[in-house]
């Protein structure tokens, strides 16, 4: 396996590109400015600011809740879709009545996305290009920690690592605003074939397998590492790489993948790492995927759990 800085050099720069190439986040952020959240709008791949804006109008118990934030709290965004989101959060803080904050942090493996941040040029935002999984942020220093669809944009074994390290920065009873995709409506997509697990593992090593769950990002990575793969049989599948666990492989260049997996399994991971489910909101729907994906949408407001005493 590369080292950390190769890897995160290797696989953000030309994963992001393919995610956002099939996503059209960017599209879908224009749209939401001019049409608001209409069908066409919540049918499409939603960046961030789509998210925060369900959250700021239909989600109120949330808004309650975070309301409890201290003014100038340090907050950190564990992924960025596109650099809007920046500016989409401080929207939400505003609306929140907090003008200001200590410290924004933009962590990210793609370093066109930290780029664009920092053309921003705004006031308290630092980038920082590492890997969500292992940063360097201080332990229990952030009162908010926004992510943007991380969990299915990583393996699994990856996404464990990212809710340990939310867990580890975070302060008690600071807060994780999560936005996740899950799997109980993707089967029913039209046009994708399944490959279940057993079937899968007939056709994969072991090896393979476990390299799926925890580093793979893309089929041209996965035809790097191993070259007798014929990746395009994978291609555009819905494939079962673990109990209820499932990647996409995308029609971008790189094949970029989408990992789907239970609410249950999620929530399960959660309160692994200490965190309480306090506010929540779901929505079923289509894609911006071609032929679409059948999507159940979560925006989940964790809270870190205090340890007693």
């Amino acid at each position: 396996m590369l080292d950390k800085e190769k890897d995160i050099t290797k696989i953000g720069a030309g994963f992001g590109d393919g995610l956002r190439e099939t996503s059209q986040y960017t599209t879908t952020q224009e749209a939401l400015i001019t049409r608001g959240l209409v069908a066409e709008v919540l049918n499409q791949t939603p960046p961030v600011g789509l998210n925060l804006k369900i959250l700021t109008e239909q989600m109120p118990e949330a808004m309650q809740l975070l309301d409890q934030l201290p003014n100038n709290s340090t907050i950190a965004l564990f992924g960025l879709a596109i650099a809007d989101g920046v500016n989409d959060t401080f929207r939400l803080l505003h609306q929140l009545g907090r003008q200001d904050v200590a410290m924004m942090h933009v962590v990210d493996i793609d370093q066109a996305i930290i780029e664009q941040v920092k053309e921003l040029k705004l006031a308290n935002v630092l980038t920082l290009h590492e890997d969500a999984s292992r940063t360097s942020l201080d332990g229990n220093s952030h009162e908010l920690i926004v992510r943007d669809h991380l969990g299915n944009c990583c393996p699994p074994d990856l996404y464990h690592d990212i809710e340990r390290e939310v867990a580890r920065v975070l302060v008690a009873d600071g807060f994780a605003l999560v936005n996740i995709t899950t799997s109980e409506s993707l089967l029913q997509s039209e046009g994708r074939e399944c490959v279940h697990i057993d079937q899968l593992s007939k056709q994969l090593s072991q090896e393979v397998l476990k390299a799926l769950r925890s580093r793979i990002f893309s089929l041209s990575q996965l035809s790097e590492e191993f070259p007798n793969i014929k990746i395009e049989n994978l291609r555009g599948k819905l494939l079962e790489i673990s109990p209820n666990c499932f990647v996409v492989f995308g029609e971008d260049e790189q094949g970029h993948g989408e990992w789907f997996s239970t609410l249950e399994w999620q929530e399960s991971l959660w309160t692994k790492n200490g965190f309480k489910v306090v506010a929540s909101h779901k929505r079923v729907g289509q894609d911006s995927h071609k032929p679409p994906l059948e999507c159940v949408r979560h925006i989940v407001l964790l809270r870190k759990i205090k340890e007693e005493k």
